[in-house]
């Protein structure tokens, strides 16, 4: 039986609350406090108005919803505390913030090239009046009907939430220090082995569904992260 760990368990119970936290003001009618709740907690793009510095952080203990909270827990339950037990408390926090934070910045890389591409082909009026009413926009279920105007609107009015990016570092940890170990899946019930557990999740979260609302290149971000830490770290170049 896997046991957990203590920093494993703290952040999966801190990750419930928020979202307890959050989604129950909504189901109980105060849906102004749980938005902004949303807005105050996920990380914008930091030209838009509704970023705040601590949203590097925050944003690592939001999700959108249950499924994404679940499963992320669900990963950290089973991988998480093998990692720790090996690193000590000290490092594997080290090495699951330091990979969210690889994952936004990896993330927030590819919305700059977005958002200059764009800047390049329209007027600076309609930036101003996408990063203004934009949010409206989408809050209605809709989007402009200028296909750069609607990008622009993603990239200021879309933000990146969840501990997707730090679970991939610990993904790609795992993969790193225990590449022989079999583990279980759920979904097939068939055993494999660390090292291919982590290239499929990898190869997942990057690829699948590329045109969903996914950030992709932050599991991609937090997976490099986590394989670097571990790699210098066995090779003691990183104390």
């Amino acid at each position: 039986m896997n046991q957990i760990t203590d920093a494993v368990k703290h952040i999966i119970i801190i990750n419930a609350i928020i979202f307890i936290g959050v989604y129950a003001s909504a189901a109980m009618g105060s849906e102004g406090v749980s938005e902004y709740l949303s807005s105050l907690l996920a990380m914008y793009f930091p030209l838009s108005e509704s970023f705040r510095p601590f949203q590097l952080l925050t944003h690592m203990f939001m999700h959108a919803d249950v499924s994404h909270l679940f499963f992320n827990m669900l990963g950290l339950y089973f991988l998480g505390p093998m990692v720790e037990r090996y690193l000590g408390l000290k490092k594997f926090l080290i090495l699951y913030f330091a990979s969210g934070v690889l994952a936004l910045i990896l993330h927030q890389a590819y919305n700059y090239y977005e958002y200059y591409s764009i800047l390049n082909a329209i007027g600076i009026d309609q930036v101003n009046m996408v990063a203004q009413e934009g949010a409206d926009v989408l809050r209605n279920n809709q989007n402009y009907r200028n296909e750069q105007l609607a990008s622009l609107n993603y990239v200021f009015n879309i933000p990146m939430v969840g501990a997707s990016g730090a679970l991939f570092g610990v993904v790609a940890a795992f993969g790193a220090l225990f590449p022989n170990a079999r583990l279980m899946l759920l979904f097939p019930p068939i055993p494999i082995k660390g090292k291919y557990l982590a290239i499929v999740a990898l190869a997942g979260g990057v690829l699948m569904d590329f045109d969903g609302n996914v950030a992709h290149l932050a599991h991609l971000g937090g997976a490099i992260a986590g394989f670097a830490f571990i790699y210098y770290w066995k090779r003691g170049l990183v104390k």
